[in-house]
Parts: structure tokens; C-alpha cells; sequence
């Protein structure tokens, strides 16, 4: 939740408008749903410890994303 708030915070100093945070549906979540200059944003937050030597890119798989994309069909 940490990291959903920094970059909620993050979004709106950069001019977004909040739509929507933890957006759920049936077929999945949208962490943080933002609108600006005539551009929908779908954002998945990954908050992580840099000496883990993780990356937040192995925490979005292709499953992932594409629940993340039905997800947004269902708001068109």
C-alpha cells in the first residue's frame, strides 16, 4: 500500500487526474487508474528493496498483463 500512495502522490504532482486505485473486476486489478492530456493510464505498482536484487520487471508476467488488458476491455 506503501507504494500505491507514493506513486498516487507522484501522479497527481505530475498533473494526473485519479480515476480509480485498486480497480476490481472478476477478471482482475488495476492498481491506480489516472487520466491526463487526453491519455487513460493503467499502472501496476511494484514496490521493492533495490538489494534484493530483484527487478520489478520479473514482477509482471504475461499473465499479468493480459489480465491487466481484460480488465481495461471492460471499461469500454
Amino acid at each position: 500500500q506503501d507504494g500505491e500512495r507514493i506513486a498516487t502522490s507522484f501522479l497527481i504532482e505530475q498533473g494526473h487526474t485519479l480515476l480509480f486505485r485498486n480497480y476490481r473486476t472478476r477478471l482482475g486489478e488495476i492498481d491506480i487508474i489516472s487520466f491526463k492530456d487526453g491519455t487513460l493510464f493503467f499502472i501496476e505498482v511494484k514496490h521493492w528493496n533495490l538489494s534484493s536484487g530483484f527487478h520489478p520487471l520479473h514482477a509482471f508476467p504475461k499473465q499479468k498483463k493480459m489480465r491487466m488488458w481484460r480488465v481495461t476491455q471492460q471499461l469500454f
